[in-house]
């Protein structure tokens, strides 16, 4: 079967290894919270994730507005959760 799943919450993630999600186009889940190592530039391949729908970045420290608002006009997700970002724009999330 086709991995769906993907949970690198609380471990060393960098920008290259979200490079490797870019291929599994059938994840619907993808874990991140407290990868801090992440940065804006993750977010072209989370954004590939078109069957994704639940998304999790709490306690992310290297995203701003250029990686929120990629992700801003994505549809899909039935629970995107975000909390304890370092920063974002106040009105960018709603």
């Amino acid at each position: 079967p086709d991995l769906t799943t993907v949970r690198l919450h609380e471990t060393d993630a960098t920008d290259e290894a979200s490079g490797l999600l870019r291929p599994l186009v059938q994840l619907e889940s993808v874990d991140l919270r407290f990868c801090q190592r992440l940065t804006d530039a993750s977010v072209k391949d989370i954004s590939n994730l078109r069957k994704l729908e639940f998304l999790n970045l709490q306690f992310f420290r290297r995203w701003n507005d250029a990686g929120f608002a990629g992700l801003r006009s994505y549809g899909n997700f039935r629970r995107f959760i975000v909390g304890n970002i370092a920063y974002a724009t106040p009105g960018l999330l709603h």
